[in-house]
C-alpha cells in the first residue's frame, strides 16, 4: 500500500494538495469554537515537507476570527489602525499588529501581555496596583506584599516612564520572599546556589531546585534554592530528588 501511494505521488508531480503523508489540505482553516485551526507546513521536520493541523486556543479577551485565509486569535474581528496606542482589555495589554506578511496596513488587535502576579493593566501596561513611579538608576530590588518587585519601562500610553511591578509571586509552596545583598527572589534559603553543581533534594513533598533569582545591579546570574510542589510526591535518588510522575 505504501509503495502504491509513493508511485501515485511520483506520477502526480508531488502535488501538495493530496500528498499521502499530509494530515490536512493546504489552506484549510477553521474555528472550532475558540480554537483556531490552520493547515500549515510541519516545523522541525528536515526529512519531509508535509502539512499538519496547528491549533491555538484563544483566551479572553481574544476570540477566534479570520485574518485573510487563516484563523487567528483576535480581540476584535474588524481591522484596527496601525500605530494605534496600546490599551487594556480584561487585564490584558492589547496592541494593533500587522498579521498578514506584506500587508502592513491591514492590522488587528491582539494580546501582547497578560497582567499576572497581582499586577493590573493601566494605560496599555502591566503595573503594580499602587501605580508607583520609579527611577531605574536608583531603584533597588525589594520584597513587597510577600513577592519581589522591580522597576519596569512602560511601552503604552506612558511610554518612556517607569513603574514598580510585581516580578512574580506571591511566594508560595513553602517559599518566602528573600532579600540579600546579591539578589531578591522567592526561595527557601538566602544562600545563593550554583545551577551547575547544585543537587536537587526532596523536602516535604516538594523538590528543591536551583532557580534563577533577580540579581542586584552589578551582579551576574544568581541562583536561589526554590521549592516546587510534586503532586504525586518526591523521590530521592542517587542523583538527587525529583517529582514522581504518576501516583503510586
Amino acid at each position: 500500500m505504501l509503495f502504491a501511494a509513493l508511485a501515485s505521488l511520483a506520477a502526480s508531480g508531488c502535488s501538495a494538495d493530496w500528498h499521502p503523508f499530509n494530515e490536512c489540505h493546504p489552506g484549510e482553516a477553521r474555528c472550532d469554537g475558540e480554537v483556531a485551526v490552520n493547515c500549515q507546513i510541519e516545523s522541525g521536520n528536515p526529512f519531509m515537507e508535509r502539512y499538519v493541523l496547528v491549533q491555538h486556543t484563544c483566551a479572553a479577551p481574544e476570540h477566534c476570527g479570520r485574518v485573510g485565509a487563516e484563523r487567528r486569535c483576535l480581540v476584535h474581528p474588524e481591522p484596527c489602525s496601525p500605530g494605534a496606542p496600546r490599551r487594556c482589555a480584561e487585564n490584558a495589554v492589547v496592541t494593533c499588529a500587522s498579521l498578514i506578511p506584506g500587508v502592513p496596513t491591514l492590522a488587528y488587535e491582539v494580546v501582547v501581555d497578560r497582567c499576572a502576579s497581582g499586577n493590573i493593566c493601566a494605560e496599555g501596561d502591566c503595573v503594580g496596583p499602587f501605580d508607583e513611579a520609579c527611577d531605574p538608576a536608583t531603584f533597588a530590588l525589594a520584597c513587597r506584599d510577600g513577592r519581589p518587585v522591580r522597576c519596569a519601562a512602560l511601552e503604552g500610553v506612558r511610554a518612556g516612564q517607569h513603574r514598580v511591578v510585581y516580578a512574580e509571586g506571591p511566594c508560595v509552596n513553602g517559599n518566602r520572599c528573600i532579600e540579600t545583598s546579591d539578589f531578591v527572589a522567592c526561595g527557601v534559603s538566602d544562600v545563593p546556589c550554583d545551577a551547575n553543581t547544585f543537587r536537587t533534594r526532596c523536602e516535604g513533598g516538594a523538590v528543591v531546585r536551583c532557580a534563577a533569582a533577580y540579581p542586584r545591579a552589578g551582579r551576574g546570574w544568581t541562583g536561589v534554592e526554590q521549592a516546587q510542589p510534586c503532586p504525586h510526591g518526591c523521590a530521592q535518588g542517587a542523583n538527587g530528588g525529583d517529582c514522581v510522575t504518576t501516583a503510586q
